[in-house]
């Protein structure tokens, strides 16, 4: 999901932490308005109002837009941003203990992240490096990559996306090289965009997918009339709302601070009242009722709903690789106190050139190929002991993408992620 996000470099993590995520519950993070040196990492049910600080987050803050999502499997939370030092990082951490996992470099962060829940992988879009397009890309483990180029789109606006776990859908408003702002649907298989349809006539904020009804939600306002907020259906073939309810006395929404209870069927987000006060909203998808209006005592950066427990039973007939680049046993393997690297770059373009193996006894081994859906689109069998023959597996002929490389033996198998260019 969307999430606006500011954050300071964490260089201390103070936790006390009991039952941090239940299911059900609304968390996010807010910064003081004078402590610039430290973070809140907040939970809340809805309909109660009451915020419980979960883990505080202390260090130099220079507080800067980023972006968040949640794995709702592995329940970890990751966020990007910018130091109080300039430098640009993601930061995972566990949802449950608030303890941090991993930190993420990187020179170009994703400015949107976004979660493929049947898949299971972050996913995000940032500005290619001469600001010409912009760049799908996949987070995971340590490393941040370009899976797609979108060179025709120019400028992203915040808080307008959304994704669509169920046919693997990016969904974003932007603005393209003519300046038009249209609503994207692209295939994270290939890179194509789906379609492209201009918005017209309304402005739209906090996107939300449901993946039930396969829906994309949102607020409106006619560009006529900005001051009217409604809670709309959005057509995603023309970008044209069905007005599910007009949110009367709704004066501002916070951007990028929305989230949505997928089993249950509620949007929430964060308004401002005529008195200023900020207010979360509870709506429900389907007639628009106002299920609760929470007075918010914190003014929050970013906001999430566990939907952990409904994605576990929703997606649990799927079937998928995991290839996270979580650590160095990705791409290495240990036998008898030998290790060795299958092969050295993960960014292949013809042809994958296989180490020497000599340690594995079996005459020959089989190489398989398999792309982000579990699918085998590749078999050959390599000689790794035979010197008369080249230990390369030809992919030339696969589209662009992302793929998962197996050598399996009669005893084990040994598996290493690329980026076929």
């Amino acid at each position: 999901m969307k999430l606006k996000l500011y954050i300071i470099l964490l260089l201390v993590m103070s936790i006390n932490i009991t039952n941090a995520q239940d299911a059900g519950r609304l968390y996010g993070m807010a910064f003081g308005d004078a402590d610039f040196q430290e973070a809140d990492f907040l939970g809340m049910k809805p309909q109660k109002g009451n915020v419980e600080v979960l883990s505080i987050a202390q260090g130099l803050g220079l507080f800067s837009v980023g972006a968040s999502a949640i794995d709702e499997w592995r329940r970890e939370y990751l966020i990007f941003g910018q130091t109080a030092g300039y430098e640009k990082s993601g930061f995972l951490f566990d949802q449950q203990t608030g303890k941090l996992i991993r930190e993420i470099k990187t020179k170009r962060p994703p400015v949107d992240l976004q979660y493929d829940a049947r898949m299971r992988k972050f996913y995000g879009l940032r500005y290619s490096a001469n600001r010409k397009g912009i760049e799908v890309v996949q987070v995971s483990g340590k490393e941040v990559f370009t899976i797609w180029k979108l060179d025709n789109i120019k400028f992203l606006s915040v808080g307008n996306s959304a994704f669509d776990a169920n046919r693997g859908l990016y969904i974003f408003i932007a603005r393209d090289n003519k300046n038009k702002t249209r609503l994207y649907r692209v295939n994270m298989n290939d890179g194509k965009i789906l379609d492209q349809p201009e918005v017209e006539e309304y402005l739209y904020n906090e996107l939300q997918y449901d993946l039930q009804d396969n829906r994309l939600y949102g607020l409106a306002r006619k560009k006529k009339n900005v001051s009217q907020y409604f809670f709309v259906e959005i057509n995603m073939l023309n970008a044209y709302p069905t007005i599910i309810r007009p949110l009367v006395g709704l004066e501002g929404v916070e951007l990028g601070v929305a989230a949505v209870n997928q089993d249950k069927g509620a949007y929430f987000f964060i308004g401002k009242k005529k008195n200023e006060e900020s207010v979360l909203y509870q709506v429900d998808v389907f007639d628009g009722m106002i299920y609760s209006m929470d007075t918010l005592s914190e003014t929050l950066s970013e906001l999430h709903y566990d939907n952990s427990n409904f994605i576990a039973k929703f997606y649990k007939d799927v079937v998928y690789e995991d290839q996270d680049f979580d650590s160095e046993s990705t791409k290495y393997y240990t036998k008898n106190g030998d290790s060795f690297l299958i092969f050295e770059d993960i960014y292949v373009n013809e042809k994958i050139k296989l180490e020497d193996v000599k340690y594995i006894k079996d005459e020959t081994i089989t190489a398989i190929v398999l792309d982000i859906y579990g699918q085998k689109v590749l078999e050959q069998k390599v000689f790794l002991e035979d010197v008369a023959f080249k230990n390369e597996v030809l992919v030339k002929n696969l589209p662009k993408g992302i793929y998962l490389i197996r050598l399996k033996t009669k005893e084990k198998t040994y598996s290493q992620r690329f980026l076929k260019q």
